[in-house]
């Protein structure tokens, strides 16, 4: 197959060298082309939403409700789309979620009310949960074991600085179109909407050039007490599901989740709620934080390889917790702009170092839904908290950020007690050789 080819291929390199991003086949270098527009589509799109409600003049409590669900709609079909993903191939399940993630602005763009902003949010929450889960597990084809972390934080890089360069430009879009076609700020939003289609349609012809591992419909193992079987039976029928090791990385997402959802959706609006900030000026904060959070990708694989994933993602969580106390007890502007840039780029730095680590800890035909199960697991009360959230953030500015902080405190010990066993520092990974090359498959 072309795609195992491309792992024979990739050149074997030291742990830690600069050359750990760079020699991948051309697949990989297509699905970072397709990162980079749906980095661009979906930065306009996600940036702005909020905004645009804002604009809309609902309250937070509206606001609320609808980023609830669109994060309850991004959760509901991860699992079964894992599963069919796994089943019948990743690429069906790309396709399928960006034609409704890029549908989704046109209804926004076109709605009148809010029961469209509604079904707008749905199609967005819909598309994400078939696209982002299918995508990285196509994507773990593209590399041996070791290699995977790096090329995980490679595409989470190129996908953050097309990010930060976007939503740079979105502080300034919907006022300069809006100027420029000489209507309201709303109208400025609409047509920043029909951008954000226009860059996600873009990724389709990338995407069908994209080829995958053959599926060959062995039956699924629902139950087992062990490990996957061997032998000839391990021919015959596909590996167990890993339900212990899967629930154990779902456990501290749901918790990090209910901590998101309080705050991350509303960031936007905070800056505008206590210091009354211009979507330019949020704009530029936004976008400094996705220039550091890109570098921060980059950086992460090699502590990784030194500290162990474990460590790594215990250690910078715990520094995110920090700076996100930091943010309701400063009266400067400016130092909570700081507290907020720590805050993400600590919080969401280790994440592509997670993902390689979940997908590694279980057997390459369960790939897709671990990745949805865990996804589920963080979406579900990321998605239900906003509700509560917006009446929290109706009485108070401060409480939600102490709320996070609580619950991203005990996820991040419950992930370490979990795992610090099990890190990955100084031991192959499972198909790779202790010489470190490149897996057979």
């Amino acid at each position: 197959m072309h795609q195992d080819s491309e792992l024979i291929k990739s050149p074997v390199v030291p742990r830690g060298n600069l050359m750990s991003f760079s020699g991948y086949g051309p697949q990989a270098k297509i699905m970072m082309l397709a990162t980079v527009l749906s980095g661009i589509g979906g930065t306009f799109f996600s940036f702005l939403f909020t905004l645009y409600l804002q604009e809309l003049v609902y309250s937070s409590e509206a606001i609320g409700l609808i980023l609830m669900i669109m994060g309850f709609t991004a959760t509901l079909p991860l699992l079964p789309a894992g599963y069919l993903g796994d089943r019948f191939g990743r690429k069906p399940m790309i396709l399928a979620g960006l034609a409704m993630t890029a549908i989704s602005p046109i209804v926004v763009l076109y709605a009148q009310d809010f029961i469209l902003l509604c079904c707008g949010a749905v199609l967005w929450g819909f598309g994400q949960s078939f696209y982002a889960p299918a995508f990285l597990a196509l994507m773990a084809e593209k590399a041996s074991v070791r290699r995977r972390k790096y090329l995980f934080s490679l595409q989470s890089f190129v996908g953050m600085l097309a990010g930060a360069f976007t939503v740079l430009v979105a502080g300034f879009t919907p006022s300069s179109l809006a100027d420029l076609m000489g209507t309201t700020l709303a109208d400025g939003y609409r047509l920043a909407f029909g951008l954000s289609s226009f860059f996600l349609l873009l990724q389709f012809p990338f995407l069908m050039a994209l080829d995958e591992k053959r599926r060959e419909g062995l039956p699924l193992r629902i139950f087992a007490k062990g490990c996957a079987p061997t032998g000839p039976a391990a021919r015959k029928e596909s590996p167990p599901i890993p339900w212990r090791t899967i629930i154990s990385l779902c456990l501290p997402m749901v918790l990090i989740g209910i901590g998101a959802g309080l705050i991350v959706p509303f960031f936007q609006l905070y800056f505008i709620w206590r210091f009354n900030t211009s979507e330019r000026l949020i704009g530029i904060i936004f976008a400094v934080t996705q220039f550091f959070w890109a570098m921060a990708y980059l950086i992460m694989p090699y502590v990784s390889d030194r500290t162990g994933s474990v460590r790594t993602i215990t250690m910078v969580q715990s520094f995110a917790i920090m700076a996100l106390v930091g943010i309701p007890i400063s009266p400067s502007f400016h130092f909570v702009a700081v507290m907020y840039i720590i805050r993400m780029v600590a919080m969401n730095s280790a994440w592509p170092i997670l993902q390689a680590y979940s997908v590694s800890r279980v057997p390459e035909e369960h790939r897709s839904l671990t990745l949805s199960a865990t996804n589920f697991s963080f979406n579900v009360p990321k998605g239900i908290t906003p509700g509560p959230g917006g009446y929290i953030w109706g009485f108070s500015l401060e409480l939600p950020f102490f709320l996070c902080a609580a619950f991203y405190t005990a996820s991040t010990i419950l992930f370490f007690a979990l795992f610090k066993d099990k890190d990955d520092k100084g031991t192959p990974s499972e198909g790779e050789s202790p010489g470190g090359g490149p897996e057979e498959e």
